[in-house]
């Protein structure tokens, strides 16, 4: 599990069989991670994380992954729409 991914959105990664690596310590001022699901894969800009708490930029993450979802959806796979609705949920929620 990559250090900034919480639990819950870990558990939204994990049920959609969706891969993540993560961005090089030595690139803060311009993160990107890979994302692969359902055999698209693509990177995804988190910016400038320098400074930032795990939480935040697992926030810019889940906002990012909009991008996915949209170039999924382009490959005629809409389950990217329902994983940043999950993933949205996830960070959202209050519970537990």
């Amino acid at each position: 599990m990559i250090q900034w991914i919480g639990g819950k959105v870990n558990d939204v990664l994990d049920k959609h069989n969706v891969s993540v690596q993560g961005f090089d310590q030595d690139y803060l001022m311009n993160a990107w991670c890979i994302v692969g699901m359902n055999g698209t894969a693509m990177g995804i800009r988190l910016g400038n994380v320098r400074g930032l708490s795990n939480g935040e930029i697992e926030r810019r993450f889940v906002a990012a992954m909009l991008q996915f979802a949209l170039s999924a959806e382009e490959d005629g796979d809409d389950e990217g729409y329902e994983l940043v609705d999950e993933l949205l949920a996830a960070i959202t929620r209050k519970d537990g």
